[in-house]
């Protein structure tokens, strides 16, 4: 099928008003990752799910087991109740952020403003953001206007900051795809756009597009994390064989597995990259000066 779907990473924060008697403003801050699902039915029309994820990676592989369940098996609304929604959600997570992240993982895929499905703890708000989307025909720029009325309402007067980006784009079909994503650093985002062409032995299905986007994201958050961990066991922050190291030898275990299917979708399709394909090693010693630039500051400091 035609696949075009954006992720939208997402930065809310949500402030009550100063009380009169001086006392502290609750504030709250709510992170997630969205993306718009519309599915064609044929005479049924079309289907439209939003689904929000912890992370970029997760949200971006769960909409590709939500798309190829569609393709498989028809229209999700008829099924919704009878899929195994927990086993598709477990079966997405790598061994590394189960380890890790397993109490932070969290989906939840809403349908007309109402939550259809969910796993994991997530922040309420998004129920809210949701139901006003759906409320202003998902016109969602009017839904955080509509939220702030509705807490007025309930008799909260809040302010709402909503900071975000697009941070992938995903469009094909069985023939060519085009991912576009966005890379982000500590100081600064980059963006590379990957090509895919299938060979004549070979269809290209669209999820893979996904799942191998999700892949790459997966990977620069690892390099990341490796990166900073490295220096930091190299300044003494850390100590060797810690539990921050072990954890960074556990990401760059993991990333060479990312790297494996990387090869792989490269091996079954005729992959191309602009500027170029991101180098693993390079962003991890990016991050590595990063760091060292950091702590040097602070040194200074004190």
């Amino acid at each position: 099928m035609d696949l075009n779907i954006s992720l939208l990473r997402e930065r809310f924060v949500i402030e009550e008003t100063p009380p009169r008697d001086g006392g502290k403003a609750l504030q709250l801050i709510a992170s997630s990752n969205r993306v718009v699902i519309n599915l064609q039915t044929g005479n049924l029309g079309t289907e439209t799910f939003i689904l929000r994820s912890n992370s970029m990676h997760s949200c971006a592989r769960m909409t590709a087991v939500i798309v190829s369940n569609y393709e498989t098996y028809g229209p999700i609304t008829p099924r919704i109740k009878s899929i195994e929604w927990q086993t598709l959600w477990h079966d997405i997570q790598s061994e590394y952020d189960l380890l890790f992240y397993k109490e932070h993982l969290w989906f939840a895929l809403y349908q007309n403003g109402k939550v259809a499905v969910s796993e994991g703890n997530y922040h309420t708000f998004f129920d809210v953001i949701e139901q006003c989307d759906a409320l202003s025909d998902n016109d969602y720029n009017k839904s955080i206007p509509l939220a702030r009325k509705s807490f007025l309402k309930a008799g909260k007067e809040i302010e709402i900051t909503h900071d975000s980006n697009v941070a992938l784009v995903v469009y094909g079909d069985d023939n060519e795809g085009r991912c576009s994503m966005l890379l982000r650093g500590r100081d600064h985002n980059a963006t590379f756009n990957m090509n895919v062409l299938s060979r004549r032995d070979d269809t290209l299905r669209a999820t893979q597009l996904l799942t191998s986007s999700g892949d790459f994201l997966e990977a620069t958050q690892l390099c990341y994390v490796i990166g900073d961990t490295r220096e930091k066991v190299q300044q003494g922050v850390f100590e060797q064989f810690s539990d921050e190291d072990l954890k960074s030898i556990k990401a760059y275990s993991h990333l060479n597995r990312i790297d494996i299917a990387i090869d792989s979708l490269e091996n079954r399709y005729r992959v191309t990259y602009r500027p170029e394909r991101p180098d693993f090693e390079r962003l991890i010693e990016i991050a590595i000066r990063e760091t060292r630039a950091i702590l040097k500051k602070k040194r200074a400091k004190k």
